[in-house]
């Protein structure tokens, strides 16, 4: 393949170096010209990751990039999946396992006014954002916020400069600001967070985890309508990880929620604004989306059920117990969606 016209090799690589912080850090999101040329990117998921000559392990390493480094993607036609594991190609660079990225888009936002008093829902519509202490572009970072991950807005300010700078809650922490540019943000309609298939009714609906072939299908009236791709519990890791097994019912709802873990032999991940989170036993499993892998299809999660978020909102919609736009949580005091997990 060639690199596509009027884009040269040195080009793409300053564009991949000035990317992640074109997408991400504060006062490079502004229209430009150059960014406008594309629509997708990827970001660069783990530390010093390699980029190959050719779609295979075993071929010359060309080069390799840091974490959150983000990359141009400039046809979807060329970023096509080949090889054992699928792989994108960077025309002019090389090859990258699509495990390694995450698929992002660029879409910076205006101020929103219409927050509800309650607070409003939103989903980070960059590769990524950092909350700060203060809406002030030199106050410390506490987190950087990924794209599609999503939080809860209560307050949109103005500082001093005209900047515009929405408060984030946050559940872990509720006593601790955080503030995000507005341009990273998109809040979210109440239409985005409608239930799906409000007519059937509940006992119709239920939900089949397959570990073996690491799928999920949504069942109406005995009829598959939904199918998607998962990452169950890494037993092979850690065999406290591994997803159980049984008959289930969803039982509580959130949005959005800070994930830590209540055991540190369960790991030392800090995890803020983990999307679309429908829980399923009372030992905390869930199906939820995740934002920090893109290895859908094979055993990676800490025992939950990952999906791409865009997957998991479709299941947080489709299941009860049903979640109104303005709330945070739900539970459900009888009868959630039926969820069966077999091997």
């Amino acid at each position: 393949m060639q690199t596509p016209k009027n884009v040269s090799r040195r080009e793409f690589i300053k564009l991949a170096g000035v990317g992640a912080a074109a997408l991400g850090v504060p006062g490079w999101m502004k229209p430009d010209s150059t960014l406008g040329r594309f629509s997708k990117y990827a970001r660069i998921l783990e530390p010093d990751t390699k980029i190959y000559q050719a779609p295979s392990d075993a071929s010359s390493i060309v080069t390799s990039y840091w974490q959150d480094a983000v990359l141009p993607i400039f046809n979807r036609k060329d970023a096509s999946i080949t090889g054992e594991h699928g792989w994108y190609y960077f025309p002019g660079v090389g090859y990258l396992r699509t495990e390694m990225v995450q698929p992002v888009e660029n879409h910076p936002q205006q101020p929103d006014e219409t927050i509800s008093r309650q607070g409003s829902l939103a989903v980070v519509s960059v590769a990524y954002t950092s909350a700060h202490f203060r809406p002030a572009l030199n106050s410390q970072v506490l987190y950087r916020y990924y794209y599609g991950s999503t939080h809860w807005v209560d307050k949109l300010i103005f500082d001093s400069r005209g900047t515009a700078w929405y408060r984030v809650k946050d559940d872990k922490f509720p006593k601790n600001e955080r503030w995000v540019l507005t341009s990273r943000l998109r809040i979210m309609s109440p239409e985005e967070l409608a239930p799906i298939s409000p007519d059937v009714p509940p006992e119709e609906k239920n939900l089949l985890v397959e570990l073996g072939k690491q799928t999920v299908t949504a069942f109406e009236s005995g009829l598959p309508v939904f199918s998607a791709a998962i990452s169950s519990g890494d037993e092979i890791a850690n065999s406290k990880y591994k997803t159980p097994t049984g008959v289930f019912r969803v039982g509580f709802k959130r949005p959005s929620q800070h994930m830590l873990p209540w055991d540190t032999t369960f790991g030392d991940y800090d995890l803020p604004g983990v999307p679309w989170v429908s829980y399923f036993t009372n030992r905390a499993h869930a199906f939820h989306g995740a934002f920090w892998h893109n290895g859908f299809g094979s055993p990676r999660s800490h025992g939950c059920v990952n999906l791409r978020p865009e997957d998991a909102r479709w299941i947080y919609r489709w299941t009860t117990p049903v979640v109104q736009a303005h709330d945070d949580m739900e539970y459900a005091e009888s009868g959630g969606t039926l969820v069966e997990v077999v091997d």
